[in-house]
């Protein structure tokens, strides 16, 4: 990663990324959490298939809101399964992004 400027990095990335924009604010990256355990990686919680698609499983739905802010109005904070002790356990989502949790709800 490269410092271009006091509020902008350019990351490398693969070839087969080279469609990505390579230039981002500050505020949109955020540091990586090392294991603390010598030579070891903290991995994402494997993907399951549904539908012959590859997507995140949520462990419950905690809460519901409308926001008249987003388009869709409804949000679910949903809870994120084997994400347990990382930042990104919990997420507010938009009905359009969870298709098939209509069980959790």
């Amino acid at each position: 990663m490269d410092k271009l400027n006091m509020s902008s990095y350019q990351i490398k990335l693969p070839h087969y990324l080279r469609a990505i924009y390579l230039v981002f604010h500050i505020l949109q990256l955020e540091p990586v959490t090392l294991s603390k355990i010598l030579n070891h990686t903290n991995f994402l919680p494997p993907l399951v298939i549904i539908e012959s698609e590859l997507e995140y499983e949520i462990s419950q739905v905690l809460d519901a809101k409308l926001d008249y802010h987003c388009k869709p109005l409804l949000l679910y904070f949903v809870c994120w399964l084997g994400y347990e002790g990382t930042d990104k356990k919990y997420l507010w989502l938009s009905v359009s992004e969870l298709s098939h949790m209509g069980e959790l709800v």
